[in-house]
Parts: structure tokens; sequence; C-alpha cells
């Protein structure tokens, strides 16, 4: 089943007017974002140039003129975040995670920043660091769109990592930030199959349906996990699901039907049986299938 992508929050430092609310991009170009006004501190850069640079998408030229001023001002978090998210907007991930881990060290609880760092640390492989930083985030901000884009990368990153019940406890934390956030329910159904944690599956499926998620693909492989382990009457009822949501799967058919007849409803197999070979009117076993049904009806 699909697997979760590392999603990229831009907000590339604005000084110059307040911007639209920010919002998810996978496209690699960055939005800006206001800095609000802070109390005195080290020098801070004039950042306008820069900004103007990145407003015409020329975020090479502004990734220079910052580089300059940082010898300047190596203290100015303004100018060293923006530079961080810029260089990781120009696929240099690794000089982005030498930046903002200083930035991050001046101010570690500045919003936005650990998200930026992780997402460089990701980029660079260092998927223990780049949990960690994600986590900080989880600290640091209380904006729900973050939050989500925070947890499904933890959980993207657990999942590389080879840990899947961690990658679930983080898709848990997102659908109760978000629950129409309907996708996300087909990736925890998915890592629930793949823990055996086939009522948790169940269970997660049935939540989606109640917000907006529909999978007959899901509720099928749900259910022949029931039927693997024996557990015929929930088979049936997941079976049952998926032809509801796709009346036409000659795959469900069949497997509804056999799961029927390990209950001992045969009559109703068959039905399932004729409905399969509908379908499927090619099956090498049509002949066979033909003659159980005629058996079940004569029986």
């Amino acid at each position: 089943m699909k697997k979760l992508k590392l999603l990229v929050f831009f907000c590339i430092v604005s000084t110059l007017s307040l911007s639209p609310p920010l919002v998810a991009q996978t496209t690699g170009e960055p939005s800006e974002q206001a800095v609000p006004e802070t109390d005195a501190g080290p020098p801070s850069a004039d950042l306008s140039r820069a900004n103007e640079l990145v407003r015409a998408q020329k975020y090479a030229e502004a990734e220079e003129i910052l580089a300059e001023l940082q010898d300047r001002y190596p203290e100015d978090t303004d100018l060293l975040t923006m530079r961080g998210e810029l260089l990781i907007a120009l696929s240099q991930p690794r000089e982005a995670v030498e930046v903002l881990r200083t930035a991050a060290r001046l101010e570690p609880q500045r919003p936005r920043l650990q998200f930026q760092l992780g997402s460089a640390l990701a980029a660079t492989g260092e998927v223990e660091a780049a949990i960690e930083a994600f986590g900080e985030e989880l600290k640091n901000n209380d904006d729900p769109q973050v939050l989500v884009l925070a947890r499904l990368n933890r959980s993207f990153l657990y999942q590389q990592r080879g840990a899947p019940a961690d990658g679930a406890k983080e898709l848990e934390a997102v659908v109760e930030l978000e629950p129409g956030r309907a996708p996300v329910y087909g990736d925890l159904v998915a890592l629930y199959l793949e823990l055996r944690r086939t009522d948790d599956a169940a269970d997660v499926l049935s939540r989606g349906e109640a917000n907006g998620f529909e999978s007959a693909s899901h509720a099928y492989s749900i259910a022949a996990r029931f039927g693997k382990d024996g557990n015929y009457e929930r088979a049936v009822d997941l079976f049952t699901r998926s032809l509801e949501i796709d009346p036409n799967s000659a795959d469900a058919e069949r497997s509804l039907a056999a799961a029927l007849e390990q209950l001992g409803r045969e009559e109703e197999a068959a039905k399932h049986l004729r409905r399969y070979l509908e379908l499927n009117p090619d099956d090498p076993d049509a002949e066979a299938i033909a003659a159980k049904i005629r058996a079940i009806e004569e029986g």
C-alpha cells in the first residue's frame, strides 16, 4: 500500500510585510512569512534586498547575499533561518543543516525553525536527528497545520527506520488533530496490518469511514487477514463491505464465498460464486466452480 512521503513546509522569512497564511507545499517553492518584532539583541542585518530577490524567485542570488551578511551578523536568527530555508529550497540540505543548527542553538524555541532543521536533516539521511527535530517542533508550535505535518514526517521517518509501531502512533496523533485527513486512515490501516494488529486495522477503517475515507482495497486486505487467522465472521463482514464499495470485484466475491463456506453457509457461498463467474468467466477453474455451485444447489 502507498506509504507517506516527507512533507516540506517552506516559510522563508520576510521582514517587509505580512503575507497570507502559509500553506503546505511539496513543490520546493518557498513562501514568505513576516518576522515579528523582537526584543533588542545582537545586531541584525537588513534583509530587504534578499526579500526582494525571494519575491522574484531568485533564490540563488538571495542566498548569496545572505551568505555575505552572515559573516557580519553571525547571531542574527532571522538571517540564519531565512538562509537555511533558502538552502533547502536550493537542494543544499547539508549547508542548510549547518546554518539551521546555528540558529537553533541561538533560539531553540523559535516556531518552525526545528521543522526546517528536521527537513534538512532528513534530506541528508540523519533520520534519528530529524525525528528529534520534528519532535522539538511539536513542543514549540501550536499551529495545527505545522503540528500535523511534523507528525506526518515523524511517521514517515519511523517507517523508514523500520519502526512501524512508532509510525502508527504518529498517524493516530494526526487523525486526532485532523480527523478529516482521509488518506491517513489508509496508511494507518497498512501499518496495523504490517504489525498484525488486525482488530486495530478494522477499527481505523471504521473511524475513517466516519470521516470520509472509503476503500474497497483496504477493507479487502483486512478481511483477507481475518480469514487467514480463522476469524471467518469478521472476514465475511469486511469482504461484504469491500463489495459494497466495489460491487465488481471478482476477487472479493470469490473470497467472500470461501469464508462463507468455512462457516457452513453454502447456499450464500454459491450465490457469490455465481457472481464471481459472471465477473471472471475466463477463470481456468470455471468448470470446477460451476460444478460446485450445482452440487450446493442440488444438495
